[in-house]
């Protein structure tokens, strides 16, 4: 529900000038899922040049719908953090690997990640994976903003580290304990060689279509 809320891209920048026109704010309306977020306010304040962006908010009502979007944006996230606050201790105490527990969704949840919102979010869409081949660059995370690849390589860090634990137990560990270190040292060879794919690459999604298409389609 929160990336929902705060990550569905790529925005739409009419609805968002629609949005803007008739002074409609009412951004928990479903309609307005793809005109707030993070992508939103990529779009709002990267869409041009220093000079165009700041002459557009010489409009009051683009001012105003900036600073809607981003107390949304803050109210969703306090309101999570506050939900997780008060339901850790159960997903603590949800203890073993079946469906219900804690690893299992976790599991679950970082397998979703990984597939749909990672691979095919972040990499596949923009460059064509699921349109027959045609690129969509305007499909990219931070599109206006073009910082895609740091926002890849930021999420693939995050994924490491919730599968080594970082600097506490891991999901690493419960593959040692289980006699599976064999494994476990597959995995992360594999995620040292994706690693290391992914951050060859800089600059905007669209150039790197453009200049490093089958790099990308390797990384896919």
């Amino acid at each position: 529900g929160l990336r929902s809320n705060l990550n569905v891209y790529p925005t739409d920048k009419q609805l968002i000038e629609q949005n803007i026109s008739n002074d409609n704010t009412n951004l928990d309306a479903l309609s307005n899922k793809a005109a707030k977020g993070f992508p939103a306010i990529d779009y709002l304040i990267n869409n041009g040049t220093d000079s165009l962006v700041l002459s557009q908010f010489e409009s009051n009502q683009r001012i105003n719908y900036l600073q809607k979007v981003v107390e949304d944006l803050d109210a969703k996230v306090s309101h999570v953090q506050q939900e997780w606050n008060s339901y850790q201790t159960t997903f603590k105490n949800a203890t073993g690997s079946d469906i219900g527990s804690s690893l299992g969704m976790l599991i679950n949840a970082l397998n979703q990640h990984l597939e749909r919102y990672f691979r095919d979010g972040k990499i596949g869409s923009p460059i064509g994976i699921r349109s027959s081949g045609i690129a969509l660059p305007d499909n990219a995370e931070a599109y206006y903003g073009e910082f895609s690849f740091e926002l890849i390589q930021a999420n693939f860090s995050a994924l490491k580290e919730i599968y080594s634990g970082k600097s506490s137990f891991g999901l690493d560990d419960y593959l040692i304990d289980a006699g599976a270190a064999d494994l476990n040292d597959l995995i992360n060879s594999q995620m040292n060689i994706i690693e290391s794919k992914i951050n060859q690459f800089s600059g905007s999604m669209p150039d790197a279509i453009q200049s490093k298409n089958s790099e990308l389609n390797e990384t896919y």
